[in-house]
């Protein structure tokens, strides 16, 4: 082999070799900051799930003792929405005087409402119906995506 011949292999496998550096760090790269943005969503979630926790702590009032209603509210579910960089819950809510059940779907920071649903006892409010459970769960997974718009903006 010529020394011209041998220069050309060597040109083109360090050229070679080279490439594939780079594109091992470029896809590194990529890796880690697909790393760091699941442990903030990670992290942004578990936020929502305290948020949710505290606001069913905060919403709840135990009346009996002092001859007032009961008012039970519930986070059935809740999600971070990187569309609005906050948490959107479905909460439902009963009365024990009321006999009916309030469902919402809210951002738990801003308390902006996006909509819900009121089942009266009468029509079994334990065993929500397809249809309400159909259009709270649509408009959750709505919410959550920023492609619904809270009531009144």
């Amino acid at each position: 082999m010529s020394l011209r011949n041998s220069s050309i292999v060597l040109l083109i496998a360090g050229s070679f070799l080279g490439g594939a550096i780079i594109g091992g760090g470029i896809d590194e790269l990529r890796h880690r900051s697909a790393q760091a943005t699941d442990r903030e969503l990670f992290s942004a979630k578990l936020r929502c799930q305290r948020i949710g926790q505290k606001y069913s702590t905060d919403q709840s009032v135990d009346g009996a003792q002092i001859g007032l209603s009961t008012v039970t509210t519930s986070v059935l579910k809740v999600d971070y929405s990187p569309a609005s960089h906050s948490c959107i819950a479905e909460t439902e809510t009963r009365t024990t005087n009321l006999n009916s059940v309030n469902y919402l779907i809210l951002d738990l920071v801003t308390n902006e409402l996006y909509g819900g649903e009121l089942c009266d006892d009468r029509k079994d409010c334990d065993k929500r119906s397809g249809e309400i459970n159909d259009k709270l769960n649509t408009l959750f997974a709505r919410a959550v995506a920023g492609k619904a718009k809270p009531i009144g903006r």
